[in-house]
């Protein structure tokens, strides 16, 4: 009994501790034993060898990955063991260097090995690692990112011969650096291979790529980013940017010719082969059912593209980001079975204007999905799509258009239309009717969001179908901008603009006359007020001059001796206390005794601040601005500061002296000081006391020179 209990709880912990495992941070050493259905799973991480997982006997997938592993020791726990029943080892992105040879040799059920992301391996470690596979149920091998030991190697023949009797569907030699493939390595791979993915490396076209021919299982093939020039080393590591790379590389235009029979997928991103005339699909009778071409700077497609338009089963086709600028009529004409074109990011904005009849997309008659976005599209022909009856999915977005002007009538399977992105105001009223037949049978979404759509009385009728019709266009997520430029929710607008509209859509003919008129004079007061605007400062200064010569107060020109202060002190209430040292150094310790006022102690009760503060400028030789973020923040600051521009413009004399308290950013700054900062001096707060006595006979000599 007791024995049974002390196994238990044997059990029970080891049960704890991979279940605490498995929710730890990813980045803690860890290792975890689980039962799944289909066998025992172990999973160890952040380990610093190999000897730390205990690996039951029973297991069925090892995943190892992101350990240190330094030599081949640490695979000590792995390599020639009795695990009988592993079918799945994934030993990706340690800092494995070298594999002892045919360590996984001896694991009858294997089926996938992946040993990417160990960079210091080098193409002799993939050929030891190959070695007994044939006596593996192996269909997947993962080599990705093992090459990065400055050493181009060729492919050689012996290790497609290791390859050749296994079981192997899939194979993933990507980004090794891989640049010269010896002959023969490609027609001993196994016939049984259906995906083949060398992406990312440096391959270059030769006589032996007419193997490609012979394999007739091989279903998918990319070689993307065979590499040409260092930027195209996006999708790799930041350590794959040491190699530099051929000036020339594999190409479309060639592999196109040599495509295996039976193949169905074809991946070539930015592999372009320098012509920028679209390759030619040589065998009539491909099997391809998807191919990607995008980003190979192909900018003139001249067609027909040579597929035979009964045995053709393309049905995607990816083009994108070719810098392609024009189609010629007939080059999609025989892919009658095309259900998605891809063709954004290109420059085609200035070539859809002049299609008539819809003939660039004559030949297209089963497509479903349309993607155009980011072609700097303005306007699009009407009958573009003329004979796209099947068009499901519709992308402009990210364009330029300002009216969709689009027939989608005849579309009666269209689900939707991705138009967001651009300087849309409204749809057209054709268009609107089009899509309300539609969505009679079947559910149509519209994304307009970040366009251009107006919260005013003109667009009212199209906001007001917006938010009636069953169409769906995500109202909550669309905005509409006002007549100030705000921008706000559109189902706000809407209830706004019903009642706002609602008066201005009873005027009449007859008083027609009266808007005109109305119009007329608020732009004559538009125009006055713009000059009323500029002149405001000035006209206020003379106002309130005007008010104290008339409460018995004499004209004064500002250039003579009769002012009753020496300088005007402008200040904020939080600077009072630097302000209060200047009042005592000018007043009491200078010499000359200077009269300066400020509001504290000058200012007339019971009139008004206004005057009060043209009065004190009026009658004082000087202004001694105190610029502070809290003189910017002050509304009578800033009236005391343009008071005293009014002063200097009117009496053409230098009557400002500025001292600066803070660091205040130009951004923060309104128009009238950026502008004084620009054309004048000033002062800057002392920050000890040479600074300070500087700052006083500096203050004196201005106030003398008033």
């Amino acid at each position: 009994m007791g024995i049974v209990i002390f196994i238990g709880i044997l059990y029970f912990g080891w049960l704890y501790k991979s279940a605490m495992c498995r929710y730890m941070d990813e980045n803690v050493p860890c290792c975890s034993v689980n039962q799944s259905r289909n066998g025992v799973v172990v999973n160890c991480r952040y380990m610093d060898n190999g000897t730390e997982c205990e690996i039951p006997p029973n297991v069925t997938d090892l995943v190892f990955v992101k350990n240190k592993l330094l030599t081949p020791a640490t695979l000590d726990f792995l390599c020639f063991k009795n695990f009988t029943r592993l079918s799945y080892i994934n030993v990706s992105d340690n800092d494995l260097r070298a594999i002892p040879k045919g360590c996984f040799g001896t694991f009858p059920v294997l089926q996938t090995l992946d040993i990417s992301g160990n960079n210091k391996l080098g193409l002799q470690n993939l050929y030891n690692a190959c070695v007994g596979l044939n006596n593996t149920n192996i269909t997947i091998l993962k080599a990705n990112f093992i090459n990065n030991v400055d050493i181009l190697l060729p492919v050689y023949h012996n290790l497609s011969t290791l390859l050749s009797d296994t079981s192997l569907k899939e194979i993933y030699f990507e980004y090794d650096e891989i640049s010269v493939i010896e002959s023969g390595v490609i027609k001993t791979l196994p016939k049984s291979l259906e995906i083949l993915s060398v992406r990312g490396n440096r391959l270059s076209f030769s006589i032996k790529l007419l193997e490609l021919r012979l394999m007739t299982n091989l279903k998918k093939l990319d070689i993307s980013f065979q590499c040409t020039q260092l930027l195209r080393r996006k999708y790799a590591p930041a350590w794959k940017d040491t190699h530099n790379c051929s000036v020339f590389g594999v190409t479309e235009g060639n592999v196109l010719k040599v495509l295996p029979p039976n193949l169905e997928e074809l991946i070539s991103i930015e592999t372009g082969s320098g012509s920028f005339c679209f390759p030619k699909l040589s065998p009539k009778n491909t099997s391809l059912k998807y191919v990607d071409l995008s980003g190979s700077d192909y900018f003139s497609w001249v067609g027909p593209l040579n597929i035979s338009k009964d045995s053709n089963h393309l049905e995607t086709l990816i083009l994108s980001n070719n810098k392609c600028s024009n189609i010629s009529d007939g080059f999609f004409a025989n892919l009658n079975q095309l259900k998605k074109l891809d063709i954004s990011q290109n420059v085609l904005g200035t070539f859809f204007p002049g299609v008539t009849g819809g003939s660039v997309f004559k030949g297209l008659v089963s497509l479903e999905t349309l993607n155009m976005a980011e072609n700097l599209i303005d306007n699009l022909p009407s009958d573009l799509l003329k004979y796209q009856s099947n068009l499901k999915i519709l992308v402009v977005s990210y364009n330029n258009m300002e009216s969709l002007t689009l027939s989608v009538s005849h579309m009666k399977n269209l689900q939707s239309i991705d138009c967001s992105y651009n300087k849309l105001v409204s749809l057209p009223k054709s268009l609107q009717t089009d899509l309300d037949a539609i969505v009679q049978d079947h559910p149509v979404h519209v994304v307009m969001t970040n366009n251009k759509i107006i919260c005013a009385c003109d667009n009212l009728e199209f906001i007001s179908w917006m938010s009636e019709t069953k169409v769906n266009f995500s109202m909550p997520y669309i905005k509409c901008s006002q007549s100030n430029g705000a921008s706000i929710d559109i189902m706000n607008a809407y209830e706004d603009l019903k009642i706002s509209c609602k008066r201005a859509g009873w005027i009449s003919a007859a008083a027609q006359n009266t808007v005109i008129v109305v119009t007329t004079f608020f732009i004559l007061a538009c125009v006055s007020g713009v000059l009323l605007y500029n002149k405001r400062w000035t006209i206020t200064y003379r106002w309130y001059l005007f008010r104290l010569r008339h409460k018995g107060y004499s004209p004064i020109d500002g250039k003579n001796d009769e002012f009753q202060f020496d300088a005007f002190l402008s200040f904020a209430e939080e600077d009072f206390e630097f302000v209060k040292d200047v009042i005592e150094e000018l007043e009491n310790r200078s010499e000359d005794r200077y009269r300066l006022c400020f509001h504290h102690r000058d200012f007339i009760p019971g009139t008004s601040i206004a005057s009060n503060i043209v009065s004190a400028i009026h009658h004082s030789r000087k202004t001694i601005i105190f610029m502070s973020h809290a003189f910017l923040n002050s509304t009578w600051c800033k009236y005391e500061l343009q008071m005293s521009i009014t002063k200097e413009v009117e009496t053409n004399s230098d009557v400002i002296i500025m001292i600066v308290l803070d660091n205040i950013p130009k951004n923060k700054m309104s128009l009238e000081v950026l502008r004084y900062y620009r054309k004048n001096c000033y002062l800057e707060k002392p920050e000890g006391a040479q600074d300070r006595t500087l700052l006083w006979k500096t203050l004196r000599e201005s106030l003398k020179d008033a």
